[in-house]
């Protein structure tokens, strides 16, 4: 069973890929998968993506 995380709902999503082509597939999943994001974005670097 999957613990259940409480708190506030997550509507950014910053994605940081090793290449163009991945970077895509799971930012057309993430947004089908999770409609209620808002806003997905690249990050060119993995500080910027967990800051």
């Amino acid at each position: 069973m999957r613990p259940r995380i409480v708190g506030l709902p997550i509507d950014t999503l910053l994605v940081k890929g090793r290449g163009a082509a991945s970077t895509q597939a799971y930012v057309d999943w993430a947004t089908a998968k999770f409609p209620q994001l808002s806003s997905v974005a690249s990050a060119e670097t993995i500080e910027e993506a967990i800051c």
